[in-house]
């Protein structure tokens, strides 16, 4: 073995022993000399003597050693490291020298020579600072890759990117995918060091490129997608060219629609709702469910109830521009249990001013009347709805409006309204209700009113259409038209088994006509103090309901200059016996025949004689009738029993009514005293072409 074999092999041990090399040396207990033959003998396995075949002292080589290959002197060199600084220069010397002396072999030393030649190689200055750059180097390195990730950012990206869950590694680590120590100890030159240093910076370029800081987020263009700033207080987003800007909110809440939920709403619907209500039918004097619907009215114009039963306490607000939508008789708005107080279930926002454009569609209002025994109730009250002008109102389309202590539908002052297909029922007052001046050029059409206090009434409203309406079992008019309503049209109804089927009242240049008002209690079409009006094409079939041989098909009572055209009357004409002696009281009544009969319609027994009585039928299976009220008064058996019927075809009943016209009427077998009553003398009826009771020909002309 050689000397440079040897001193390989003597720096390979070294690195291996200084921690036991520096351990035991402090500042201030060295001995050169101990050190020297430790260095030799120890350490290297190699005595002075077998090193340098020159004779020299161990003192000598140690003065050499600190001084010449060092230029520190012991002292020096100890009084500038403790050991640990000692420890980490030796590691250090131990891996430049690994680096050094890799790239020069025993020829190479040979070559150079031994000594200074040596070591002008690198001097420890130079290696030193080599050494410190290239450590500068990776720490800025270092830094600036790590400097994108605190250790809590870090793991909250590899918890975002699936990287960890709960803690637990699921994919690799940054050491494990790039081990910095392994590389560095691969390192054989400072040309490879600076590569694979450059290699590393690289990788984490690319690693942290997937992330972009919160500075880069809030700045620029993001790839396809402007930045979104700040939104400003009462603006919203809009799309435009791909990309959101900033608009205004729209006036009247907003052009979009919020959905409201039912505490008893389908769970699916319920969990896409805006808002859920909570209400109760007793919950006591607290907020219902219209707090919701408010709350939601107040920010879009358009509110959407899903299927449930909304209970409340207080009234629903609406504004202008503003829509109500459910759907159908599933979406239920209801007075809770015992409110007992006044209360408009809908109303519009401002009674003063006015509002316009409310739409109200698809909903079932139901006013809990069983269960309210005190207080105003209305289902939608609306107060100038456009009160003028051309301005549209509202509509109110699909509902049913049920159940009312007071009016179903209630607008006043109101104008260019449209009510259509809604259904109105059982509610006290009437079910579609226009009340005061101006109320004009409304449309109600295609509505139901059934078993309401009164059907559809106006009361001075103008120039305004009734239309195809069914007004059935209602406790007044199916249709009442009053209080100077003047031209306006009431077509194509039909009126069945109410008190009177259309009634005119102080109004004035309207049309009546293409109507069928049918077994109604009392006239079929009433006529009162009215003029200028046309009844024309109207069938009246078999009033008089509520009496026999009493009231009329057309009556008409100090009314002037009424035309009256083309209609056609016709009596009751069913007869039957009873079948059975009946006692007073008794409300089931056996017939012989019951054809002919209807529900709603009246029954009389003993027409004419001395134990006459009339009642309404509530229902009839086979040939037995059900009454309202029990027999007056015991009936034998076989007793004639009829349908009530119409005392006149037409009655013109007073001296008032001034010049009126009868034209092309039918009223073959349209009462039982006759077919035209025509009291006037002074101004008498003008008629012509009217068929007579009989059939056979026509009434006399005048």
């Amino acid at each position: 073995m050689n000397w440079i074999q040897r001193f390989l092999t003597a720096i390979a041990t070294h690195k291996a022993n200084a921690n036991a090399h520096h351990t035991p040396t402090v500042a201030g207990d060295l001995n050169l000399a101990d050190l020297a033959e430790k260095a030799h003998g120890s350490l290297t396995g190699v005595t002075s003597n077998q090193h340098h075949p020159q004779a020299h002292t161990l003192g000598s080589h140690s003065t050499k050693a600190h001084t010449e290959l060092t230029g520190v002197t012991a002292a020096q060199h100890h009084a500038k490291y403790t050991s640990a600084e000692a420890d980490a220069r030796i590691a250090l010397h131990a891996a430049i020298a690994a680096a050094h002396h890799a790239a020069f072999t025993a020829a190479n030393h040979t070559a150079i020579g031994n000594g200074a030649p040596h070591h002008a190689r690198y001097i420890d200055a130079e290696a030193q600072a080599v050494a410190d750059a290239r450590i500068a180097l990776h720490a800025a390195i270092a830094a600036a890759h790590h400097a994108k990730y605190t250790n809590a950012e870090a793991k909250a990206a590899a918890v975002q990117a699936g990287a960890i869950t709960n803690g637990v590694t699921k994919a690799p680590t940054h050491d494990a995918v790039y081990d910095v120590k392994a590389v560095a100890d691969a390192a054989q030159t400072a040309a490879e060091v600076a590569a694979l240093i450059l290699t590393h910076k690289n990788l984490a370029a690319a690693h942290h490129a997937k992330t972009t800081s919160a500075t880069e987020i809030t700045s620029g263009v993001l790839p396809s997608i402007s930045r979104l700033p700040a939104l400003t207080t009462g603006k919203i987003w809009q799309g435009a060219a791909n990309r959101p800007s900033e608009v205004d909110v729209p006036a009247a809440g907003g052009a979009t629609f919020l959905t409201i939920a039912a505490a008893d709403t389908p769970a699916t619907l319920k969990n896409r709702a805006d808002y859920v209500g909570n209400g109760t039918y007793n919950m006591g004097d607290v907020a219902g469910d219209e707090a919701e619907i408010n709350t939601a009215l107040g920010i879009a114009d358009t509110v959407i109830l899903c299927p449930g039963t909304y209970w409340v306490n207080n009234p629903i607000s609406m504004a202008s521009g503003q829509t109500l939508l459910g759907g159908g008789a599933g979406c239920v708005i209801k007075i809770r249990d015992s409110k007992n107080a006044t209360l408009y279930m809908i109303k519009n926002s401002d009674p003063v001013s006015g509002n316009d454009h409310i739409v109200i569609k698809n909903l079932k209002l139901d006013g809990n009347k069983a269960n309210n025994a005190a207080g105003t109730q209305h289902g939608i009250y609306f107060a100038k709805v456009a009160p003028s002008g051309t301005t549209p109102g509202c509509k109110i389309e699909g509902c049913f409006v049920e159940n009312f202590r007071n009016y179903g539908i209630y607008l006043i002052s109101s104008s260019n309204n449209t009510i259509s297909g809604n259904t109105c029922r059982g509610n006290n007052g009437y079910g579609i209700y226009f009340f005061t001046s101006p109320s004009n050029n409304n449309i109600i059409s295609g509505n139901t009113c059934l078993e309401n206090g009164g059907g559809i009434q106006l009361a001075s409203s103008n120039n305004s259409t009734i239309s195809g309406n069914i007004c059935l079992e209602n406790g007044d008019a199916g249709i009442f038209v009053t209080s100077s309503s003047n031209n306006s049209t009431i077509s194509g109804n039909i009126c069945s088994k109410n008190h009177h089927g259309i009634e005119l009242v102080i109004s004035f240049n309207n049309t009546i006509s293409g109507n069928i008002c049918q077994g109604n209690d009392n006239r079929g079409i009433w006529i009162a103090s009215s003029n200028n009006n046309t009844i024309s094409g109207n069938t009246c079939l078999e009033n008089s309901q509520g009496k026999d041989n009493y009231n009329h098909n057309i009556f008409l009572g100090s009314s002037d200059y009424n035309l009256i055209v083309g209609n056609i009357c016709r009596k009751a004409s069913v007869a039957t016996t009873l079948d059975g002696a009946h006692s007073a009281t008794d409300t089931t009544l056996l017939l012989a025949d019951a054809t002919g009969f209807w529900v709603g319609g009246g029954i009389t027994i003993d027409p004419g004689g001395v134990k006459e009585e009339t009642h309404k039928i509530t229902d009839i299976s086979d040939n037995t009738v059900t009454i309202e009220d029990g027999l007056d008064d015991d009936q034998a058996n076989g007793e004639e029993v009829i349908a009530p019927r119409t005392e006149y075809g037409i009655n013109v009943s007073n001296d008032a009514c001034d010049r009126n016209c009868l034209v092309g009427n039918d009223l073959y077998d349209s009462g039982e005293t006759g077919d035209l009553n025509d009291v006037p003398t002074t101004n008498p009826t003008l008629k012509h072409d009217n068929r007579n009771l009989a059939g056979t020909g026509w009434l006399v002309e005048v």
